[in-house]
């Protein structure tokens, strides 16, 4: 089951409605329990990477641990439609290199990671480089990314590693 739980970030407003948070500011990132209807609520476009435990694409798990994920899959989505699935192997997780990673999303248009677990040092990173993080989803890739198209995928940023013992090695 695709899920995480709600912390009030929102997804881009050209992905979605525009709403405040609870705290009554907009941050970048808009996530949405849900269309009226059942219909689609992403209907821009969007790549989104997803830290995956296998090479099998939309039938790989998420993994729970962003920098030691063997395989990235980095999923293109048009009007709330998949069009394009790529596998890229995560050749950084030995030295771990937020860098590394940023250069590979990047040559893949990659605006948005939803990962499980991921450390606090890698999401500044991403955000500061303009690439947003949804952290705390699980399951199957493919049914991550369709609760995300439906707008019922919600980050969990309290399961965001804030260097509590937990170190890279460079």
């Amino acid at each position: 089951m695709a899920r995480a739980s709600t912390s009030g970030r929102r997804l881009p407003n050209r992905w979605h409605d525009s709403q405040l948070t609870p705290a009554g500011k907009e941050s970048k990132i808009v996530v949405k329990s849900g269309g009226k209807n059942g219909q689609e609520v992403c209907s821009g476009m969007i790549t989104v990477a997803i830290p995956s435990l296998d090479d099998r694409g939309l039938d790989s798990q998420v993994s729970g641990h962003f920098g030691r994920a063997p395989y990235f899959t980095v999923v293109k989505i048009e009007a709330g439609e998949v069009k394009e699935v790529k596998v890229l192997g995560n050749n950084a997780r030995e030295g771990f290199h937020h860098e590394d990673l940023f250069s590979a999303f990047s040559r893949e248009g990659v605006e948005l990671i939803i990962a499980g677990g991921i450390g606090g040092g890698a999401v500044a990173h991403f955000e500061e480089r303009g690439i947003d993080v949804l952290p705390g989803a699980s399951g199957l890739v493919g049914d991550v990314v369709q609760a995300y198209i439906k707008g019922t995928l919600v980050a969990n940023r309290s399961v965001i590693e804030w260097d509590r013992g937990h170190h890279h090695h460079h």
